[in-house]
C-alpha cells in the first residue's frame, strides 16, 4: 500500500494498523515487513480503536510481535506513536515498544505508577501525569536531530521533555509488547 499524501512515507520503517481477523495471529505491516509474533499475541476484536481489531498482548511473556534490523543507527529524527490502552500492569517497566537496550516506550504499573515513559539510552522520561488504565491514549515519542529536543506526548500534550545526544541504536530487533505488557 501506498500513501500518496504523506510526503514522509519513504521514511516511514513500519506501519501497523492491527486491523483483520478476530483471533487470527497474522499481523499485516503497510511497509512489507515480516513480524515474528509470540505465542500469545492475537489480534482482539474486544478493545479496538480503529477497524474491526487490535493487537491484545496478555502480558505473558509470550505476547510480542518482533522484527529484525528495522532502522539505521543515528538517524536524527525520530517520531514513534501509537494508540494504547493499557490494562493492570504487574511488571515495574513494561514495554509498548523498545529497541534492544537503547530505546524503550512503555507504561508503568508500579515503578512510575500509571504513567506513560520513554528510556533512550539510559535516560528515563516519565509524563508528568497519570493516566488512567481500560482508556486509549495517544502516545508520542519525537527526537529532532541527533543533538536535539526529545519530548514525550499523551494524548497531544507535551508530557516529558528534555536533550539527549544518544544515537538510537536501532539496527536491533524492534519489539512490541515486550517486559510483559498487558493491554492493547
Amino acid at each position: 500500500m501506498t500513501y500518496p499524501s504523506d510526503p514522509h512515507w519513504a521514511n516511514v520503517k513500519f506501519l501497523l494498523l492491527f486491523n483483520g481477523v478476530n483471533g487470527n495471529k497474522r499481523i499485516p505491516d503497510e511497509k512489507g515487513n515480516r513480524w515474528t509474533v509470540g505465542s500469545s499475541a492475537v489480534l482482539s476484536s474486544t478493545k479496538k480503536k480503529y477497524g474491526d481489531t487490535s493487537l491484545y498482548c496478555n502480558g505473558d511473556g509470550n505476547s510480542y510481535l518482533s522484527l529484525s534490523n528495522t532502522w539505521t543507527r543515528g538517524v536524527p529524527d525520530i517520531t514513534i506513536e501509537a494508540w494504547v490502552y493499557a490494562q493492570t500492569q504487574v511488571a515495574s517497566s513494561p514495554q509498548i515498544i523498545t529497541h534492544a537496550s537503547t530505546f524503550a516506550m512503555g507504561f508503568s504499573g508500579t515503578t512510575h505508577t500509571n504513567k506513560f515513559y520513554v528510556v533512550i539510552d539510559g535516560v528515563y522520561l516519565v509524563a508528568t501525569v497519570e493516566s488512567s488504565l481500560d482508556a486509549w491514549h495517544h502516545v508520542a515519542f519525537t527526537r529532532v536531530g541527533i543533538t536535539g529536543a526529545i519530548k514525550l506526548f499523551v494524548d497531544g500534550v507535551e508530557a516529558a521533555s528534555t536533550v539527549n545526544s544518544s544515537s538510537v541504536n536501532i539496527t536491533a530487533t524492534t519489539t512490541i509488547g515486550a517486559n510483559n505488557f498487558i493491554g492493547y
